[in-house]
């Protein structure tokens, strides 16, 4: 048999005792209507405890993944700037080759047999033209100016790949220097006969209507292409 204790007294007596056999107190017992409400009230704290906990992981799961979202749209921008910046860096770099790859370059070397210096000016068309095959893909034409201490001063007009169509004696050439109209100066093949390059003839002349002018303009006759005209961008010319 278990014993409780009385709640006035002190003394312990039996649970099934209505009265305390030593003071005479009533016995109060929880009814089995508290006894449930307690169940209940435990259980429903229970459920809010742990919806409590349940909530409180959720929302670390969220601030984690809003944190990761957060961190992944800050690299994605940190990424876009990057590449803007890279673009723009390309786009100068690129603007920068082309404002030296149309413009004149200057070379001096020596000429070993006359021990004199081989003095050159030159600079690429601004616009391409393209060959049907052998000679297919887009290229450019390079005027040159030349100060030979054993051939003299000359005017060279070559391209990459193709075939200048030039007489054994001499062909004909058409140059317009800025506005003005065409003018027409007689050409010849170099002594190797190479069909790429030829040689302008007038060096005076034609530096002299250069010099006046910011673009020139020549037209000459390929083989199986044509009449093609280049352009060349001759401003800031300056002859060492």
């Amino acid at each position: 048999m278990s014993l409780i204790k009385c709640q006035k007294c002190k003394n312990e007596i039996s649970e099934n005792a209505k009265y305390c056999p030593y003071c005479g107190s009533k016995i109060k017992r929880t009814s089995i209507f508290t006894k449930i409400v307690i169940v209940i009230f435990i259980f429903l704290l229970i459920s809010m405890y742990l919806g409590y906990r349940e909530m409180k992981k959720v929302k670390t799961i969220n601030a984690a993944v809003e944190q990761k979202s957060l961190e992944e749209k800050a690299r994605a921008i940190d990424t876009a700037i990057e590449q803007k910046s890279l673009e723009e860096k390309a786009k100068t770099i690129k603007s920068e080759i082309e404002q030296n790859l149309f413009k004149w370059n200057y070379s001096e070397i020596d000429d070993k047999m006359s021990q004199g210096k081989i003095k050159s000016a030159f600079v690429k068309s601004l616009n391409q033209v393209k060959f049907d095959f052998p000679y297919s893909g887009s290229q450019r034409g390079m005027l040159e100016l030349r100060i030979h201490p054993r051939y003299g001063k000359d005017v060279l007009f070559s391209i990459e790949r193709g075939q200048f169509i030039c007489h054994i004696d001499e062909c004909k050439v058409k140059v317009r220097f800025g506005n003005g109209k065409p003018v027409t100066f007689s050409a010849s093949e170099p002594a190797d006969n190479s069909t790429t390059v030829l040689f302008i003839n007038n060096y005076e002349r034609f530096i002299t209507n250069m010099k006046k002018v910011d673009k020139v303009y020549i037209e000459a006759l390929f083989f199986q292409e044509g009449d093609r005209v280049f352009e060349f961008d001759v401003s800031g010319f300056k002859w060492p």
